[in-house]
């Protein structure tokens, strides 16, 4: 298959999202350790299916942890996933490059849902800088860059880089929705000018290094210093290109996609119309995102800390509304008409919502980018997500009864 560089990274970014679940486990260290062993089996496979123009290996990993509250009536799933990918350059004539695929929030993760995901309100200190700073980023990422940090500590990620002897090479940190957050942070821990983990950069300048970010779908995170230090370290192109999804260093989103938008400062009026007229946003849903944001506000002494790291959606891309959604995969199975959940209006209309939502932060990006084969492939025989089970599980979470609206 011929894959431009922007396709070739997408998907490995997404490939860390495909850690199987654990049946018959009860600990976190043995559950962690099987799912990576798994996986390891299964990414020959996803990596055929991708069918790339060149080879590409597995250079580091694949490392998952499981928090204890992953591990649900016996079955685990990976609360975060990591891995290097490492292939010839398309683009330089000699040199290799390597991708840090971070996986994103996966359904079955109560902890990513409520810890990296809903806590994200909370804004924190940065702590990885060498020097004094005012950079603040949110407490749900931090958490999980931790996790990210610590996976593997006898080789870890930082020590991987740090003594990585590859001149030229071409590094990028890349990840979708929760890796889309993530991913950032995680570069300029990595190869930032003010790192903690010093020794990274001097190994990234005596190399020639060409460090950047492919982040997709994620959340603003960070204040103002945040994104001054990420676009100073990695800065983005000066203009956009024609084509939105082809350019590094710049957050890549769809228009109709929530969660990019989700801690924006004018996020309650868009919400209300994200849709236009074929799609009303349903009150459950407007009363979930209400909650999100009081809580933001209450947590950070009623002021929006957050700062858009593309504010003039130079990586925006328009998205398109599905007037019908996937009945039964990939990813998705709109399975609403047909269950329980379609048992009021309201209750469908919210389902018929949440459906939306999912296509537009998953499949839309595939068909975007232009690489819906390999979805389409790596998903077949899989048992898609059910968008009644999201959906109830959404209102749930946040305590919220759908039928009284």
């Amino acid at each position: 298959m011929t894959y431009n560089d922007y396709q070739m990274t997408f998907i490995m970014s997404m490939i860390s999202n495909f850690a199987p679940q654990q049946k018959d486990v009860t600990d976190p260290v043995s559950a962690a350790q099987a799912i990576q062993t798994s996986f390891d089996k299964e990414l020959p496979k996803i990596i055929a299916a991708a069918d790339f123009p060149v080879d590409v290996t597995v250079a580091w990993g694949p490392y998952v942890v499981v928090e204890p509250k992953d591990i649900k009536n016996g079955v685990a799933t990976a609360t975060n996933t990591m891995l290097v990918f490492k292939y010839p350059s398309q683009t330089v004539a000699g040199a290799n490059e390597y991708v840090v695929s971070v996986a994103g929030t996966k359904t079955t993760s109560v902890f990513d849902q409520m810890d990296e995901d809903l806590l994200g309100g909370k804004i924190a200190d940065w702590p990885y800088s060498s020097e004094p700073n005012t950079i603040k980023i949110s407490h749900g990422t931090l958490k999980g860059i931790g996790l990210l940090l610590g996976l593997n500590s006898g080789n870890s990620i930082t020590d991987y880089f740090a003594t990585l002897n590859d001149p030229n090479a071409i590094i990028t940190v890349a990840g979708h929705s929760l890796g889309g957050a993530l991913s950032p942070a995680l570069a300029l821990i990595l190869f930032g000018a003010h790192t903690s983990f010093s020794k990274i950069p001097a190994q990234a300048t005596s190399q020639n290094w060409t460090t950047r970010t492919y982040a997709l779908a994620g959340p603003d995170v960070g204040n103002s210093d945040y994104v001054d230090y990420l676009h100073t370290t990695f800065p983005p192109q000066a203009v956009a290109p024609a084509v939105k999804w082809q350019q590094f260093n710049c957050k890549i989103w769809n228009s109709l996609d929530i969660v990019p938008q989700v801690w924006s400062k004018g996020f309650k009026p868009y919400i209300d119309t994200i849709y236009g007229d074929q799609l009303d946003t349903p009150a459950a849903v407007k009363d979930i995102l209400t909650l999100l944001n009081t809580t933001l506000l209450s947590l950070n002494g009623l002021v929006n800390p957050y700062t858009c790291s593309d504010p003039d959606r130079l990586g925006q891309f328009a998205g398109t509304f599905q007037t019908a959604l996937p009945k039964n995969g990939p990813m998705i199975k709109d399975d609403c008409p047909d269950s329980t959940c379609s048992s009021t209006p309201n209750s469908l209309a919210a389902c018929n919502f949440v459906g939306q939502i999912l296509y537009q932060h998953i499949n839309a990006y595939f068909e975007e980018i232009g690489v819906i084969d390999f979805l389409n492939a790596v998903t077949a025989g899989l048992d898609p997500t059910s968008v009644c089970n999201i959906k109830q599980k959404l209102l749930g979470q946040i305590g919220i009864e759908e039928t009284v609206h």
